[in-house]
């Protein structure tokens, strides 16, 4: 039904038909049936509010007003005005939740989190700053900082550079108790890291002498004192190093450093008792300090073997491992496997193993194993590891004295170390 037909059903209703429209819906009625149910069901909706209302009024004399289509058409008006006011409401309440929720919470949140994360920048930063910051605990004649006469209790802070004059002389100490001393006429530059997190303490000996006793540095954050031609590199040792005209002489006192010459990049690790010297046009070798203690007599690395980390035991074809090996992992019976060095007498300080030039362990005990042991197996079993595909060169040191991490050399002096290379293959 149209809305004309629901037009003169209400005028009807309401008794504001003309006789043309009561003629019209006389006719409407005639062709379409539904309109005569349209007529009844809004005379009965009629009759009955007519009725409710009756029974709700006060007994009086007057008669209830009948309810026409025109007032319930303007009470569902209202209701529809209200229902779409408190659908405003609702939908306003919704978005300021949203905004709440999505907006304002996260916001403070990642606020929060910023806040902490510069708290905690600041914080790094300030402690590395303390902990590249060298104070002068001994001084002897002319010092100066830059330019600035130096004293005791002077700190010296990365960036500037101490001067000590002939015959003068200054020490210093950092947080980690890690010493520097600096004698005769010398330059010392403490340079500034790239990144103000970074813990690695950096100095350019321009020229003198200096004695350094290194406490152990982070892992990853060595000390480098680097001369106008070579490059000391430190993680923990007692050593001294002289920067002269074309040349750079380093004696190590205990530990191990390792000395690289800048022009060639070529380098040699120096144990305790040795020294080197860096010098255009001459080798780069090591040498024993003359008059240093000798290694120990019988103190030695014989041999090694290759261990099989399943069962802990060694593999027979390669017992010992032999200089020149080739190690086939498709051929072996695992994968895990490790190496054993075998030292005489059976028990030593501790052993320290370089692999292609790098300190891979220091063992405390024995078995000395070139893996780290597994502590959870209280140090009866080796650790499963697999040699990388190539050539590799094994160096393992025996020391009369502990070890102190699993990064640095062993303590103590060292004895005759042994050194093979290997092959491993995967065919």
């Amino acid at each position: 039904m149209d809305s004309r037909g629901q037009e003169l059903i209400y005028k009807y209703l309401d008794g504001a038909c003309s006789d043309e429209e009561l003629a019209e819906l006389r006719r409407a009625i005639e062709m379409h049936p539904e309109y005569a149910g349209a007529l009844f069901r809004a005379a009965e909706n009629q009759v009955t509010l007519t009725s409710v209302l009756r029974e709700a009024s006060p007994e009086t004399d007057e008669q209830p007003r009948v309810i026409r289509p025109a007032a319930i058409r303007a009470a569902a008006a209202a209701r529809r005005r209200r229902a779409s006011s408190r659908r405003r409401i609702s939908a306003r309440r919704r978005k300021a939740r949203a905004w709440l929720r999505y907006g304002v919470l996260p916001l403070a949140a990642a606020a929060a989190f910023l806040f902490m994360v510069h708290a905690y920048n600041r914080k790094t930063i300030a402690d590395t700053q303390a902990a590249l910051c060298a104070e002068i605990i001994e001084i002897q004649g002319e010092v100066r900082i830059n330019t600035a006469q130096a004293k005791a209790r002077d700190k010296v802070r990365p960036g500037q550079k101490l001067r000590t004059s002939p015959g003068g002389r200054v020490k210093v100490r950092y947080e980690d108790r890690s010493t520097l001393e600096l004698k005769g006429d010398s330059r010392l530059l403490l340079r500034e890291n790239a990144s103000r997190t970074d813990l690695s303490k950096r100095y350019k000996l321009d020229c003198g002498e200096l004695e350094a006793d290194v406490a152990k540095q982070k892992a990853g954050h060595p000390m480098r004192i680097a001369t106008p031609n070579a490059e000391a590199k430190v993680i923990g040792t007692r050593f001294m190093l002289r920067a002269e005209t074309g040349s750079a002489r380093l004696e190590v006192a205990e530990g191990r450093v390792r000395l690289t010459r800048l022009s060639d990049k070529k380098s040699v690790d120096v144990d305790g008792g040795y020294y080197a010297v860096a010098t255009e046009g001459k080798a780069l070798e090591v040498a024993r300090i003359p008059g240093a203690e000798p290694p120990p007599a019988g103190i030695a690395v014989t041999s090694f073997t290759l261990i099989n980390a399943d069962t802990d035991k060694p593999i027979p074809a390669f017992d010992p491992l032999i200089d020149g090996a080739v190690l086939n992992l498709a051929k072996l019976p695992t994968r895990n496997l490790n190496v054993r060095a075998n030292t005489s007498p059976a028990e030593v300080g501790s052993v320290t193993f370089a692999l292609d030039g790098k300190i891979h362990n220091t063992e405390g005990g024995a078995p000395y194993a070139l893996a780290q042991e597994e502590t959870q197996r209280e140090g009866e079993g080796y650790k499963a590891w697999t040699p990388p595909l190539g050539q590799h060169t094994l160096t393992a040191t025996p020391y009369t004295g502990p070890s102190k991490g699993h990064d640095i050399p062993g303590s103590g002096s060292p004895g005759q170390a042994l050194t093979i290379q290997f092959r491993v293959i995967d065919e």
